[in-house]
This record gives structure tokens, sequence and C-alpha cells, in this order.
């Protein structure tokens, strides 16, 4: 209904909710008839799925490389809040909330949750999917704990 009323005013329509891949991007506007689609919370866990979505792929950094962007984002949050301690107060302010997001990351190609992906969104599944710790290297053990005092 929205799309149908949007349409006939000119007035695009953004769908919102739970997204997490780039195929489930795709299947939301497929389904909906939306013309783009808001990432949220996906943003936060997958700060790279915006190139996943422009480049129709599934990237899965390494731990390695993914605390190589929360490096990024500390360095990016001491440019914008500066570094005197006003700026390390409000930066130190929103680094634990972004860090409780990036523990929720997991490696999810199309090939073996795409079909899941149609039933209900991942975003809401990935505890489901979740592997085994202790088959885990120490870095993604670490990167996976989801207690704020170990970030």
């Amino acid at each position: 209904e929205a799309v149908e009323a949007g349409a006939a005013y000119g007035m695009p329509v953004v769908g919102n909710g739970d997204v997490l891949t780039h195929y489930e991007a795709n299947n939301f506007q497929e389904l909906s008839g939306c013309s783009s689609v808001m990432i949220g919370r996906g943003a936060l866990i997958k700060p790279w799925i915006f190139h996943e979505c422009r480049h129709q792929s599934t990237l899965t950094p390494t731990a390695e490389e993914r605390v190589g962007i929360y490096r990024n984002l500390v360095a990016n949050m001491k440019d914008h809040f500066h570094d005197d301690e006003r700026g390390k107060r409000s930066a130190f302010y929103f680094l634990p909330w972004h860090f409780s997001f990036f523990c929720r990351y997991r490696p999810l190609p199309y090939d073996n949750y795409g079909e899941m992906a149609q039933e209900h969104p991942l975003i809401q599944s990935t505890r489901k999917i979740d592997d085994e710790l202790m088959d885990l290297e120490p870095l993604e053990r670490l990167l996976r704990i989801e207690n704020e005092e170990a970030h």
C-alpha cells in the first residue's frame, strides 16, 4: 500500500527493517516494491555492508581485517571529536555502544543463508547459526565476546 501511495504522488518509498546482507536488501526491494532500503543495525554490525550492496557480493573480512576497521573508527572519532578531554569523553561515550554491535558479526554467504533469509531476517537468527567458539581462532573468539568490558 505504501509503495502504491508513494507512486501516486511521485514519492519514493524507503524500506526499513533488519537488513544484514546485500541479498536481504535485494529481497526486501523485490518483495515490497520499495525504491530503496535503509540499513541501520546491519551497518553497525558490518560497516562494509554498503560495499556489498553496491557490488552485489559478500565480503568475509578476517578478524585482523575487522580489527583494522575498528581502529579506523577510533581514528575517525578522534578526528571528529578531537583529542582533548571533552573529545575523549564524547568518543568514549559512543565507542562501547559501537563495539557492542561488532561482536554480532558472522559471515553469512548467500549459498549458506540465502534461503533462510527469505523466511526471516538473518539479524534475528545470528545466535542460532553461531559457530562453536572453541573451533575459532583466539582473536575471533575475543571479537565475539558480548561483554562490553572485553572490548
